[in-house]
């Protein structure tokens, strides 16, 4: 299957540094953190997800398929926290997904 994306992978971005492009995307980035928890499959043992998968909140899937710019985003687990920061070739890319964001963990706050 082909899949047009303008997700940047780690090459890609190793090959910005220093130019334009680059510099405008240090610009435009934001750090979300998000909290895991953990969840008991059906075999009896603990897995971790992201915490109810926040009602569909689904980053990476957004960052692949919304943005018009380019896009780079890093995760990292720690202590029970995953960590994204976030860099958007375009600021109203950036402003997107924070809205995006926002709204979405306010409406998980609001059903519960």
């Amino acid at each position: 299957m082909i899949k047009q994306t303008k997700l940047l992978n780690d090459t890609d971005w190793s090959n910005l540094h220093g130019n334009e492009v680059y510099v405008t995307m240090l610009r435009n980035k934001i750090k979300c953190d998000v909290t895991l928890s953990k969840a008991e499959s059906t075999t009896g043992t603990t897995i971790t997800k992201e915490a109810d998968t926040l009602e569909g909140l689904d980053i990476v899937d957004y960052l692949e398929e919304v943005p018009e710019g380019l896009v780079y985003y890093k995760s990292e687990n720690v202590y029970g926290w995953l960590k994204y920061e976030i860099y958007f070739e375009s600021a109203l890319d950036m402003e997107n997904f924070m809205h995006f964001y926002n709204t979405t963990l306010g409406l998980h706050v609001i059903q519960k």
